[in-house]
Order: C-alpha cells, then sequence, then structure tokens
C-alpha cells in the first residue's frame, strides 16, 4: 500500500503546483505535469480493479505496472522545463509599501496596483511575450510581486495566468476577423498572440468565448 500513498501524495503535489504555476507564469505548456494525471489515476483504477476481482492476490504483482508507470514518468521529466514556483521580491519596495507591509493593502493602494497593471499590459502588450510571468510585470510596474497577486486574486477575482490570456483572446478575436490574416492557421494565430501550443490556446479561447477559435471565426465571417 505504500506504492498508493506516494502515488496519492503526488497527486496532491501536482495539483497544489498547478495552482501555483497559474499565480505566476503566463503559460503551462513544458512546466505543468498534467501527463502525470492519467497515469496516478490509471494506476490507482488498476490496483482497486485487480484487488476487487482478485481479492486473493499477491500484493507483489501490482509492482510490475508500478514500475512500468515509475520508468514512463522518469523519462517524462525530460520533457519538463525547470521553473521555480515562488513569489519573490523583485523590486526595491517603496516608504509607501513598506507601510503596507505590516498589514493589508489600502483600497486606494489596490486601485493604483490595478490602474498600473491594467497600463502596463496594454501600453506595452507585454501579454504577447510567451513566457512572461508575474515577475516580469511586477518589476515593470515597481511593485511586489506579492502584492500583485493579491490584487489579482481578491480585486479581479482572477490568478496571473487567466488574467494575461483574457488580452491574448481578445487580440486573437481581432486577428481571426482580419482579412489581413485570413491565411492564418489557428496554431499560426495562437503563437502570434503569446499561446505556446494550440490545444492551450484552443481550451483558453473555448473557456473564455465559449467556442473555439474555428468556431469562432466561422459564425463571424
Amino acid at each position: 500500500m505504500l506504492n498508493i500513498y506516494y502515488l496519492v501524495n503526488s497527486f496532491i503535489v501536482f495539483r497544489q503546483n498547478s495552482s501555483k504555476i497559474k499565480e505566476e507564469y503566463s503559460y503551462a505548456t513544458g512546466i505543468q505535469f498534467k501527463w502525470m494525471t492519467f497515469f496516478v489515476l490509471g494506476y490507482l483504477a488498476f490496483v482497486f480493479c485487480f484487488f476487487l476481482l482478485n481479492p486473493g492476490a499477491s500484493p507483489v504483482v501490482v509492482y510490475i505496472p508500478f514500475l512500468m508507470v515509475s520508468f514512463y514518468l522518469y523519462s517524462q521529466r525530460l520533457n519538463q522545463n525547470p521553473v521555480e514556483l515562488r513569489l519573490l521580491n523583485e523590486v526595491p519596495i517603496d516608504e509607501e509599501d513598506k507601510k503596507d507591509s505590516n498589514g493589508p493593502l489600502s483600497e486606494e493602494k489596490r486601485f493604483e496596483i490595478i490602474d498600473k497593471l491594467k497600463f502596463s499590459i496594454e501600453a506595452n502588450q507585454s501579454f504577447l511575450i510567451n513566457d512572461l510571468t508575474i515577475h516580469d510585470v511586477a518589476k515593470d510596474i515597481k511593485i511586489n510581486s506579492s502584492y500583485l497577486s493579491n490584487v489579482l486574486n481578491q480585486d479581479l477575482k482572477t490568478n496571473f495566468a487567466t488574467f494575461i490570456n483574457s488580452y491574448r483572446i481578445e487580440k486573437a478575436k481581432e486577428i481571426l476577423l482580419d482579412e489581413k490574416y485570413h491565411q492564418f492557421t489557428i496554431e499560426a494565430i495562437s503563437e502570434k498572440v503569446g499561446f505556446k501550443s494550440k490545444s492551450s490556446f484552443n481550451n483558453a479561447f473555448k473557456n473564455l468565448v465559449g467556442m473555439t477559435p474555428s468556431e469562432f471565426k466561422k459564425k463571424n465571417l
């Protein structure tokens, strides 16, 4: 049962990391362990069904698929890009920030951060950068990364990845309806607006618009 314990804990860690990734990164391709979910759940289902159908079977039999899964997970780690999942103080905080660091941010300060954030993203079109992080944006607007994350969560009711993707999707909608880009494939458009893969673009587009990019284009042209 020890292997099941480790698999369950691996799944918990995966869930925690997935949440943290969305707080700090505008992308998940190459850094999210989504492939691990299928193998953990699949293995647990195998173990459950095996002992349900063969209650007297030896637990040793379970170690064979466990070793196969372990070998696959080990090989998949080579496709992962190492990232640091923690909010950092990347810029010096000013005197006003030091006062706020002893307690919650004032409402005035929170509105100020939102205004700076939106102006920076829209003026610089930094959402088009496919490896943009919350630390990049925080540094640009000279604010603490943790404060920025808190404002996104509490005031805008979103996370960093979803916030940036909303700008990318709006830009994608413009391109999809622009005759100048009529020959562009969906994958080419996804790259142009800052996504690292077509699948992540399709998923984000459908979550925010309610249909795929292809469906949107067909409906509005």
